[in-house]
């Protein structure tokens, strides 16, 4: 004889649903290291454009800093007056040897005919993140795919009072080195590099 029970149908209906329910540990683990593998890859590429972006600023400040010597080399920064203005020439000093990892916007008295620099007075030292590095010190003529390129080489980029074009020298400041345009390569950690070139005509780019 069978009782009639008035909650056995939904019971049977509830019970019957049971198993599809929520997710299986398996499909989580699933979904889980496809999460994590997502947000591995966007780390990543985040870094890797951090650091881009990073060597593109310290390119574009070595080139501001070179433009700043030749606006303090044409304005004669720094003299008093009674000083012969033509005496004062800025620079920016690079020397991949010793100084691998900095480059300095220094001050040199050149004399009145505007001759070699000497004497020279560090106005700053800008120092580079750790993780780039001054990698190659180049001259060249027209082409820049012909450089010629030293990764332990050294030089300054002067300016003098009125002339707004550069001069290239030795780190010394003994000799003028012969060239049209200067390079300097900058290069980070993880081989990435970006150009600051310098023409004699004071022309200043990045590329």
């Amino acid at each position: 004889m069978k009782l009639f029970s008035p909650f056995k149908k939904t019971l049977d209906e509830k019970s019957s649903h049971l198993p599809g329910q929520g997710f299986l540990l398996m499909e989580m683990l699933v979904a889980i290291s496809v999460v994590l593998i997502f947000m591995t890859i966007a780390i990543n590429e985040r870094d890797d454009f951090a650091r881009s972006v990073s060597l593109d600023n310290v390119a574009h400040e070595v080139a501001l800093t070179i433009r700043q010597a030749q606006s303090y080399g044409i304005s004669s920064q720094g003299s008093d007056i009674g000083d012969d203005v033509y005496d004062f020439s800025y620079g920016v000093y690079f020397n991949l040897d010793s100084l691998p990892g900095a480059f300095r916007l220094v001050r040199y008295s050149t004399g009145s005919a505007g001759g070699d620099p000497n004497q020279e007075e560090v106005i700053n030292e800008y120092q580079l993140p750790s993780h780039i590095h001054l990698a190659e010190f180049c001259t060249f003529d027209s082409d820049i795919e012909s450089a010629s390129c030293d990764d332990e080489g050294s030089g300054i980029v002067v300016f003098t009072r009125p002339n707004p074009d550069a001069r290239f020298f030795t780190a010394n400041g003994n000799n003028q080195i012969d060239t049209n345009n200067i390079a300097v390569v900058l290069e980070n950690d993880e081989g990435r590099k970006r150009t600051v070139v310098v023409n004699l005509t004071g022309y200043i780019y990045v590329e």
